[in-house]
């Protein structure tokens, strides 16, 4: 028992050295606690993925654009594949999948606060001569695991420090802008 807990504390310690995080909503700006979701494929999914991943952290999303202070906008996801190695239909085939995701954050007025990123993930697969890409239940595995990587990636991205310096600058210009047309409106 013993050997166990020492065994539980050691893979405790070592999980932040391999990049690995425990999300919550405190990690990621004040602003960002409550969201708008836009996309071309809004049911798409990663969207769909994105925004439970999200949930679960206590994340609220809106249904209407106007009830949120920030919107994420998904602007392009695109899952390929290349084929690295047509010698023979006799040897393995080795696919190499891409899959990227573009993304930024626009304010109560549909303007950019953060610029558009993409996120990217890389696998390879490989696969027998007799096994068919398109019904290989592996690649629908990999897009899965690709898509929870570009979630932590946007994860990463909305809760690094730029992410709280610009969103804390808008705030600001926002209550600004607000305290001028609330005492406009009082004279």
């Amino acid at each position: 028992m013993k050997i166990v807990s020492i065994l539980i504390i050691c893979i405790l310690c070592f999980l932040p050295a391999c990049g690995f995080k425990l999300y919550s909503k405190e990690k990621l700006p004040p602003q960002l606690h409550t969201l708008y979701l836009q996309s071309d494929n809004p049911y798409g999914q990663f969207e769909t993925d994105l925004k439970h991943s999200f949930k679960t952290m206590g994340i609220n999303f809106t249904d209407l654009q106007k009830q949120a202070p920030i919107t994420l906008k998904i602007i392009n996801t695109n899952f390929s594949h290349d084929n690295l190695n047509a010698v023979s239909s006799s040897q393995a085939t080795v696919y190499n999948f891409t899959y990227n995701v573009t993304f930024n954050l626009l304010d109560s007025h549909s303007k950019p606060i953060i610029s558009s990123q993409t996120v990217k993930s890389d696998r390879t697969l490989t696969l027998n001569p007799n096994e068919v890409i398109d019904a290989n239940p592996e690649v629908d595995t990999l897009k899965q695991e690709m898509q929870r990587e570009l979630i932590f990636k946007i994860l990463n991205r909305l809760s690094s420090k730029n992410a709280w310096r610009v969103l804390k600058v808008v705030h600001k210009k926002h209550e600004t802008i607000s305290k001028s047309i609330t005492t406009t409106s009082k004279k």
